[in-house]
């Protein structure tokens, strides 16, 4: 059985995310200044500035710049069997991402919500062609900003699991969003299904599996020359590798390819043969 797995961070849906100016204006209008900025230059605190829960201003600006025309045209170009997303906002986004995904044949899709902006939440979307079910998908997520991006997960009628997030910015928080994912994982081992990862990790592969139980869960990475694929805005000197997707290690690797579309990351496209 042949599998096409992607994975995306549409950027908040933004125009020109792969542009500085429009990167920097996107995620510092969307946050707020002040936690953008805090957690630069003094990590601790950002905690005390994350920004207001609720923002009109915030929700108007997402509105006005929307553009999920390139995300579209993308996964139609591809045609993934398995779509993770993050950044999605489903309070700008759902309507349309529900109707386009389902047009392309997409029978199932969840949403896991991020911790924060209850009125505009970052969340990450997981969807499959096939019948499946939603996985119970948690993870923490305290509610203010680098804190992660939601955490969602199906399971197929094919004996697959997929679990998808965006994860935090380092520190003890990304650690323990980790574990919750092992855990995860694991629990649908439990069950006889094969696993899938993937998503937006906000750390290099080597961390990952160094503080993981991944190899013993028999996953491997996809991506065997761990592209740099984030942020787009920046020369190559300065990106790294943030956005990963593992697979089972008896699965054959038929093709493996990066895609820009106009987000500050990459995404990761695979194409596997399911043994």
């Amino acid at each position: 059985m042949k599998l096409k797995i992607l994975t995306a961070n549409i950027a908040l849906g933004l125009r020109n995310m792969d542009y500085l100016p429009s990167n920097v204006r996107g995620i510092a209008t969307y946050h707020s200044w002040s936690s953008f900025l805090i957690p630069t230059i003094f990590p601790p605190l950002r905690g005390l500035w994350g920004g207001k829960p609720y923002s009109q201003k915030r929700i108007n600006y997402l509105r006005k710049y929307e553009n999920l025309d390139s995300t579209f045209n993308m996964i139609r170009k591809n045609n993934p069997d398995i779509l993770i997303l993050n950044e999605v906002v489903p309070e700008i986004h759902k309507s349309r991402l529900d109707k386009e995904l389902k047009d392309m044949g997409f029978t199932t899709i969840t949403y896991g919500l991020g911790g924060k902006y209850p009125d505009a939440h970052v969340s990450t979307l997981v969807a499959t062609k096939e019948k499946a079910i939603v996985l119970q998908a948690t993870m923490p997520q305290p509610p203010y900003p680098g804190c992660g991006g939601g955490i969602a997960g199906l399971r197929l009628e094919s004996g697959v699991s997929i679990v998808g997030a965006h994860m935090a910015l380092k520190g003890s928080v990304w650690r323990e969003q980790l574990d919750a994912i092992i855990a995860l994982l694991q629990t649908e081992k439990i069950t006889g299904n094969q696993v899938i990862f993937a998503g937006d990790c906000n750390e290099k592969e080597g961390p990952i599996i160094t503080r993981s139980n991944f190899s013993m869960l028999g996953l491997v990475s996809a991506d065997m020359k761990k592209t740099s694929t984030c942020p787009t805005s920046l020369p190559h000197i300065f990106q790294r590798s943030l956005d990963h997707i593992f697979i089972p290690s008896e699965w054959e690797i038929e093709d493996f390819r990066t895609i820009a579309f106009g987000s500050d990351h990459l995404a990761l496209l695979v194409s596997v043969e399911k043994v």
